[in-house]
């Protein structure tokens, strides 16, 4: 991705993320935008997030990205300066709950190694 892309991304990414917090501040407590990519074009945005607490909140979470997505539009092309505003696609990223599952995973394998190592010794 070219520098200039780059830095539109960034700067979509903050924008919405201000702007959840700012018009829907309940219902964002638990959504973080994780990564904004654009197209060549600056047609498309797709906008990564993340959600803490569970399936339920993950669809609690989709629900309102795509309630708000005109209105999220909207409100960024007022304040990012662009020949035209992007259209977001919101994608659920996972890779903060995987990361968590495995990392539970290796403490898991970690302790039972140590248990191993007491039981041996004893």
């Amino acid at each position: 991705m070219s520098n200039r892309l780059t830095r539109v991304a960034e700067l979509l990414q903050r924008e919405i993320s201000v702007m959840l917090r700012a018009h829907w501040p309940q219902e964002s407590a638990r959504i973080t935008i994780t990564e904004v990519t654009i197209s060549p074009d600056l047609a498309q945005a797709r906008v990564r997030y993340a959600v803490i607490g569970g399936k339920e909140n993950e669809l609690v979470a989709n629900r309102l990205l795509a309630r708000i997505r005109g209105e999220l539009r909207t409100g960024v092309g007022k304040v990012v300066t662009l020949k035209r505003t992007p259209d977001f696609k919101f994608v659920l990223d996972e890779s903060a709950e995987r990361s968590l599952r495995i990392r539970a995973m290796l403490d898991d394998l970690d302790q039972k190694d140590k248990d191993k190592e007491k039981s041996a010794e004893g």
